[in-house]
Parts: structure tokens; sequence; C-alpha cells
């Protein structure tokens, strides 16, 4: 049974924004595999 909610969808600007403000967050954007990673706190400082 579908809701119609998507969870990625849901959550896609705030990625997209968090992708934007990378720098002033602490946390490293790297495309890998077609794939983009977003570390906050493993390597990064995070926020």
């Amino acid at each position: 049974m579908s809701l119609g909610i998507s969870v990625n969808e849901a959550a896609l600007p705030h990625v997209e924004e968090l992708c934007v403000r990378a720098d002033e967050l602490g946390v490293l954007v790297e495309e890998v595999g077609g794939a983009t990673l977003i570390d906050a706190g493993l390597e990064a400082s995070g926020g």
C-alpha cells in the first residue's frame, strides 16, 4: 500500500541545501561513481 509519500523526494531539497552550504556547515561533499556522498562527521568536522 502506497501513501504517495516519498522520503527521498521530501529529503531532496534539504540535501541540496546541505551541499550548497557544505563549507558553512562543516560537511564534505564528494561525487564518487555517479553518487553524491556527504560526510557530516566521519572525516568532516560536522556541525
